[in-house]
């Protein structure tokens, strides 16, 4: 959404980002502070998916002058890739993976089985491609291009936010992180009530659970000069030994959570939890690469 002839700063996302958590409570502060920017300009041209503590959700499609709003309140859902809808020209990427993620909604959505979950285990992880993008065999061994797959080879973080039904403390809404390739990682929950981020999740210099995870992304992606190129048996028997710690940190959040709506807790025992349900993570993976060792 560049207006032609206008320059553009690709990463600026990040500071209206960093300026929309430090001012604005609501998705209506959101589209102020771009309103009140139409005119001074931005140099952005990002898709910005906002929500805030009273459950509404929009998508923002943001260019240097102008934007464009969407609702996800509505019933159904929305779904958003590279490009954009309103766009002046046919360029953007991330077109095969949004018709993939398209498909996996309407699935869940006809099926009644639309959540947080779906999006976790299902969504994010999907490497599936299209007939006319088939497997790489080299030597003995079957390679998958992950570019046009949802879960993607330069994929470095994933997050899904889960919030609150009406009437429940929007202290409560879960933010999932995968750190890293969601095919190679474990997602696991934080909240904002927690008032402090685990240390092995700390973005001063890579966390110890982020460089865990890109370990065990070095096994499978070994071919070299072949960064896009994931080794399909060493994926899968990855995610299965990750899937046991994934499957155990999703059962004790939902016991949590259920007892958290019923007695709200103080925010260092939301702290105390999320540091276990991390360690829970970065000993799964840590086990994998002692088994992987010389």
């Amino acid at each position: 959404m560049a207006v032609p002839g206008e320059t553009t700063g690709y990463d600026d996302e990040g500071y209206l980002m960093k300026e929309a958590l430090r001012h604005c409570r609501s998705i209506t502060d959101f589209e102020e502070m771009l309103i009140r920017t139409n005119h001074s300009g931005r140099r952005v041209t990002s898709n910005f998916g906002v929500i805030d503590s009273t459950g509404a959700a929009a998508f923002f499609e943001t260019g240097n002058h102008e934007y464009f709003r969407f609702d996800a309140n509505a019933p159904g859902y929305l779904v958003r890739a590279n490009f954009t809808e309103m766009a002046r020209s046919q360029e953007g990427y991330g077109r095969i993976r949004h018709a993939r993620a398209l498909e996996l909604f309407r699935q869940a959505y006809e099926s009644k089985s639309l959540n947080a979950e779906w999006i976790l285990y299902k969504v994010a992880p999907d490497i599936h491609l299209p007939p006319t993008q088939p497997d790489s065999i080299i030597g003995h061994r079957s390679f998958r291009r992950h570019q046009d797959t949802i879960n993607r080879f330069r994929t470095v973080a994933t997050v899904v936010c889960e919030g609150i039904r009406p009437g429940e403390d929007p202290r409560l809404s879960t933010f999932w992180c995968y750190l890293g390739e969601p095919t190679l990682s474990v997602a696991v929950p934080v909240w904002v009530y927690a008032g402090e981020v685990p240390k092995m999740m700390a973005a001063s210099g890579p966390g110890s659970l982020n460089a865990c995870f890109g370990k065990l992304k070095a096994i499978v992606y070994s071919l070299p000069g072949q960064q896009r190129l994931a080794q399909i048996e060493q994926l899968t028997l990855i995610q299965k030994r990750l899937s046991a710690a994934q499957a155990d940190i999703r059962k004790q959040t939902r016991r949590q959570l259920r007892k958290w709506r019923k007695r709200p807790p103080e925010p260092a025992e939301v702290a105390r939890f999320q540091h276990q349900m991390t360690t829970r993570a970065l000993e799964a993976a840590n086990r994998i690469l002692a088994d992987h060792q010389p």
